[in-house]
């Protein structure tokens, strides 16, 4: 599991995006976009949390960089594409 061990060493926070390097095996070149997942617990230091991981098309990438993540999650959860990691769709941006 990449991420698990990705998250290991960095932070990883809702509305983050993720490139892995074209050399890398496997998953070289896909590209991911976190979100908090599920209930989270009214606490105001939580430490941690689960994260939807959704792997999403270039473009969408590219928009979330110059527009912001969440602008992004809100367009795969407007278009119904959300919290699926479904590439076999339309780009949403």
């Amino acid at each position: 599991n990449f991420i698990g061990r990705y998250s290991a060493q960095a932070k990883l926070n809702p509305n983050e995006t993720c490139e892995f390097p074209a050399e890398m095996e496997h998953v070289g070149g896909k590209r991911l976009i976190f979100d908090a997942y599920g209930p989270t617990p009214d606490r105001k230091n939580r430490t941690f949390g689960i994260l939807a991981v959704i792997e999403v098309h270039p473009s969408e990438m590219e928009f979330a960089r110059t527009s912001g993540g969440a602008d992004l999650i809100a367009l795969l959860k407007s278009a119904g594409y959300y919290p699926y990691s479904d590439l076999d769709r339309e780009p949403v941006a």
